[in-house]
């Protein structure tokens, strides 16, 4: 690599990009934050043809369950708050 920067991977620029994006989201409530992330995955769908948006989407709803509880672990590092009912 010597003194050229390294390419970030797709993987870097997505974790990038989402960590400049939740500031932005922060300190709102959770049905402003939900809106906006649907009107951003409304975009994303739209930007695919048709034949392709179903299962873009699915692809995209898979991916998040996955991360779940990834940043669940994150944002409750001693557990899921005693009122909530783990599923």
């Amino acid at each position: 690599m010597g003194d050229q920067k390294r390419r970030m991977t797709a993987e870097e620029d997505a974790i990038a990009l989402s960590e400049r994006i939740r500031p932005l989201l922060a300190g709102h409530d959770g049905a402003v934050q939900g809106a906006a992330l649907a009107d951003l995955v409304s975009i994303y769908i739209a930007g695919h043809p048709p034949d392709q948006r179903k299962e873009m989407l699915e692809l995209l709803m898979e991916t998040v369950r996955e991360l779940t509880p990834l940043s669940e672990k994150q944002i409750f590092p001693h557990g899921l708050p005693q009122k909530w009912k783990p599923q």
